[in-house]
């Protein structure tokens, strides 16, 4: 089986993120070309290991975890208004509802956080 983040990304199956978007810029037909591909690496790749002796390398979940919570803060913490310079002056009355939604959703992200170092 072929690495499933890659198979994903190709049948556009993305995880849904509210902040990004996948453009496809990889024309259907490449798609299936590079899914074969993929599918025939996945067999070699299992073989390469076996004849050398390569072990499967670990992930420590809590450090991945820590690791998708800092991207997401630092995306929050980007969309801060005083921090939207490019889009000009916000005026107060749009800048305060975005400060309270963020706010929220970082002291979320802090709980998240301390649960993990707990």
């Amino acid at each position: 089986m072929p690495p499933p983040r890659i198979l994903d990304l190709l049948d556009e199956r993305n995880s849904p993120k509210s902040m990004t978007v996948m453009q496809q810029s990889i024309p259907a037909e490449e798609r299936a070309r590079l899914r074969e591909a993929m599918h025939r690496l996945q067999p070699l790749t299992v073989s390469f290991a076996h004849q050398h002796g390569l072990e499967r390398r670990s992930k420590d979940l809590r450090q991945t975890v820590v690791a998708e919570l800092s991207q997401i803060w630092t995306t929050l913490e980007n969309c801060r208004p005083r921090r939207m310079k490019g889009m000009g002056e916000i005026p107060a009355a749009a800048a305060d509802p975005v400060e309270r939604d963020l706010e929220r959703m970082l002291h979320l992200l802090d709980e998240i956080r301390q649960t993990l170092e707990a």
